[in-house]
């Protein structure tokens, strides 16, 4: 389909800093792309709409790797980056659960499914290894 205009939110894990967000001379931008814990999020519109058959660059990120891969207490996983909805603290009065799209040329608002990608594996310590030989390590496979 080809689309008007998206609108999105990122929760940056502390391992991540985001610097600024770099997005298409031709778009129209309001907000940036940091969630702010639910209360943000970047809407970007054009004045042609873009073909979304393919892939296409709606908005690129600058960050800054902090290395901070602590997780923040129980039942909080701070290792994630995810993609959600505009506002999405505000869902049931007016913000939105999952990133959106508008759709040429009826204008009609579609839904998408919201991302997570981890940046720091599971309990970020360093994996126990010990010197062998190659002999030793192919005699594990006879």
């Amino acid at each position: 389909m080809y689309i008007w205009a998206v609108e999105f939110s990122i929760d940056y894990p502390p391992a991540i800093f985001r610097l600024d967000d770099d997005f298409p001379s031709d778009a129209l931008v309001i907000g940036t792309s940091d969630a702010q814990y639910g209360y943000g999020g970047i809407a970007i519109a054009w004045f042609n709409p873009q073909n979304a058959f393919d892939a296409f660059l709606a908005l690129r990120v600058r960050v800054a790797w902090t290395s901070n891969c602590s997780c923040g207490g129980p039942g909080v996983d701070t290792r994630a980056v995810s993609v959600r909805g505009y506002n999405y603290a505000h869902a049931p009065i007016g913000g939105q659960a999952n990133p959106r799209v508008v759709r040429w040329p009826d204008f009609a608002e579609i839904e998408g499914a919201g991302v997570t990608s981890l940046v720091c594996p599971s309990g970020w310590a360093p994996v126990p290894t010990q010197q062998t030989t190659w002999g030793a390590l192919k005699a594990l496979y006879r």
